[in-house]
């Protein structure tokens, strides 16, 4: 993973639970005996909120082209995020 962490991204896969809200990431195994990693994202609060969850985890879609972490597009005037899941290229 150290040494092709492009190659390692590859297999990670996320999910959103609309039930619970939670965001879920998979590390898929690469070898028959490997068993599957799993993460999960959760944030909660006691004020019912009037707008449905929104949620990224494609880095390029985050971030913006051309973008970096400290001035991601996702942070502009009316941007919102996507809602991508699934085996994104670069996950974040």
């Amino acid at each position: 993973d150290m040494a092709h962490p492009g190659f390692a991204k590859l297999f990670i896969e996320t999910r959103f639970d609309e039930a619970t809200g939670a965001l879920f990431a998979r590390r898929r195994p690469r070898a028959a005996g490997e068993k599957a990693t799993w993460a999960v994202h959760v944030s909660s609060s006691n004020v019912p909120s009037a707008e449905a969850a929104e949620y990224e985890t494609d880095r390029l879609r985050f971030l913006g082209r051309g973008r970096t972490i400290t001035n991601p597009s996702v942070f502009d005037v009316g941007a919102s995020l996507s809602g991508t899941t699934g085996p994104v290229l670069d996950p974040i």
